[in-house]
């Protein structure tokens, strides 16, 4: 980052004009001119910081601060507002701007005297939104990997409008206006600080970029005649809290005027972009993984499907988002489609230092797989995709179980399948809380290679409420989530096991296959394999009770299962064993080196 030392310097800068030092920056290395923008952004927060402006202003005042201070550092003149009229920016727009140049001078020509007018036109133009205040990092920041895979997904022609329903600060319009010979650009934010940000923007770098401040669900956006619509909306919203704004839209209210109130709000997002494309469009949304196979989100599914509007959806990396582990991926949207095509594409990124990002060598993969069937992904029809509760997760349709098993399901095989025990809030406040000594409780990390350790605890609690939650004779205990624990366990003498939530427990049927080789084979790779087909969730994947009894299970004949139990046991017992013998190792080595002092 350079400093402007003397006014020498500052009247070569000023021969320089605004498009020449856009060209420039455009060729500068895309990481160091970032970083260079952040470090001033940093500053400038700072700042704003000591005095007290509150924190949710700053990415929106660093902006304007960097670019007035640029205007004062090239233009000796100030000729601001003659810039302003040029670019016919709206009345409302340049009296704001104009005002902030008025009132904070002193800070405007203190950024000018520090700064490299090069260096403070990169702040205002492409630092990130990461500098200001963590707890709104822009979730909703589209990074520039996701932004190039969803611009080929759009396949954007000459002729096209393209519009992104809820553009923030325009990063991914700007990309567009740069990438594509689209006809038009549309922006709709609701945020008036960060539009006014992307406005900025557009104007230094003489995009015509037309944004509108607006709500993308209450209000309708036909008359704008797009036909390629991108969305990046704000995650974890139920459909609940949207409600009010989607009754003020009719169209939109026609698909959603029925749903549960704690249906996921990425679909209503999804739809509204929908409705407001014209005839033979496309739709791009990033929406959370959860949305694709949640029961509470099934009949939208199923409507949106069976219309033959859902084209393809392409599960993506984790971590991709900066502020947020949360699963993601992006579904694309488009008329007359028999069959949808599922990509499974999370395991196709690139990593540096510890983060995640799509470069184009991974986008170029994931578009392989779009563009044809094959190793990571699948077309399913919409007579299938019914079979399966509408479920568009690619992870559970890619990953399905080997053609080869053939086994019984595991609900023909147990005369129950339950959760373990729930402690709930009221048990704990209205019961009296014991200690029983009788009582083993038998928590996810007591369990370890189908033994119970020695670190499981006494039971706390009303034995009241325990039910039908102790460990009987022929149950098997299996993990709900991944990683898959399973076993067949025994109690210690005079005790009683009462199985946690963390569990289901299996009440198997001896006379089908023998309790022990069941928890063996639910420990089995292929069994696994099965499980990470069914398995819901983002950060913690978990299998529910309606798929977890659709697992086969092998029933080799039971000579065969006890010979396999008989077998591991030994192994088992030997492993314990050495186990035994290393920690005197280790006992006696320590005794050794002791003695030596």
């Amino acid at each position: 980052m350079a400093n402007v030392h003397d006014d020498a310097d500052r009247g070569k800068q000023t021969s320089v004009s605004l498009e020449t030092m856009i060209s420039h920056l455009k060729q500068q290395d895309p990481l160091e001119r970032k970083r260079t923008a952040n470090i001033i952004a940093q500053q400038i927060a700072d700042d704003l910081r000591k005095e007290r402006v509150p924190e949710n202003s700053w990415f929106m005042l660093i902006g304007v601060f960097a670019t007035l201070a640029f205007f004062r550092a090239t233009q000796p003149h100030n000729n601001l507002k003659e810039w302003l009229d040029a670019k016919t920016v709206n009345e409302d727009f340049s009296s704001w701007i104009l005002g902030i140049d008025q009132f904070e001078a002193e800070h405007i020509n203190k950024l000018a005297e520090m700064h490299d007018p090069s260096d403070l036109l990169a702040t205002a133009v492409y630092a990130d939104e990461e500098y200001s205040d963590p707890r709104s990092k822009a979730e909703s920041a589209t990074p520039t990997g996701i932004a190039h895979l969803a611009l080929r997904l759009l396949d954007i022609r000459s002729g096209d409008r393209v519009a992104d329903f809820g553009s923030g600060i325009g990063a991914f319009l700007s990309l567009a206006y740069e990438t594509t010979n689209a006809d038009n650009f549309i922006g709709i934010e609701l945020q008036k600080s960060t539009l006014r940000i992307a406005q900025l923007r557009a104007y230094l770098l003489d995009q015509p970029i037309k944004y509108i401040e607006g709500d993308i669900l209450s209000q309708d956006y036909r008359y704008l005649g797009v036909n390629r619509v991108f969305s990046n909306f704000p995650f974890a919203i139920r459909w609940s809290n949207l409600r009010f704004q989607v009754v003020q839209n009719p169209e939109l209210n026609k698909w959603f005027s029925g749903s549960k109130t704690n249906s996921l709000g990425d679909w209503v997002f999804t739809v509204a972009a929908w409705l407001a494309t014209r005839e033979q469009g496309r739709v791009v949304t990033l929406m959370t993984a959860g949305a694709t196979w949640s029961a509470r989100d099934r009949e939208i599914r199923k409507n949106l499907i069976e219309a033959g509007l859902v084209e393809s959806v392409i599960s993506l990396a984790p971590n991709l988002l900066p502020s947020t582990a949360i699963s993601t991926c992006l579904l694309v949207l488009s008329q007359g489609n028999e069959t949808v095509r599922l990509i499974e594409a999370s395991d196709i990124v690139s990593t540096e230092k510890g983060k995640n990002s799509l470069e184009p060598v991974d986008i170029e993969k994931i578009m392989a797989a779009v563009q044809m069937v094959g190793k990571h992904s699948r077309d399913l029809t919409i007579a299938e995709l019914e079979k399966e509760d509408f479920i568009l997760s690619p992870h559970r349709h890619i990953y399905a179980p080997r053609a080869d098993i053939v086994g019984t399901p595991l609900e023909l095989l147990c005369t129950q399948i339950r959760r373990g025990w729930i402690q709930r809030k009221q048990d704990s406040k209205e019961l009296k809380q014991e200690r029983h000594d009788g009582l083993i409780l038998v928590r996810l990390q007591d369990i370890e290679d189908g033994h119970l350790l020695s670190t499981a605890q006494t039971f706390v609690g009303n034995p009241e409420c325990i039910g039908n939650h102790l460990l009987r004779e022929n149950q098997v205990i299996l993990s709900r989530n991944a990683p898959r624990k399973a076993a067949f366990i025994q109690p210690p003498e005079g005790k009683q096991l009462v199985i946690s939530d963390s569990f289901y427990i299996l009440d198997v049927n001896p006379d089908l296959i023998s309790p022990a080789y069941l928890a063996l084979y639910l420990s089995s790779q292929t069994a696994d394999a099965q499980f990470a087909r069914y398995e819901k969730g983002t950060v913690i994947r978990t299998i529910n009770l309606k798929d977890l009894k659709r697992i086969l299970v092998p029933i080799p004949p039971r000579k065969e299962q006890e010979k396999v139990v008989d077998a591991v046991s030994r192994i088992n017992d030997e492993l314990q064993y050495l186990s035994k013998y290393a920690r005197k190792l280790r006992d006696r080595r320590t005794a050794l080196i002791e003695e030596m002092n």
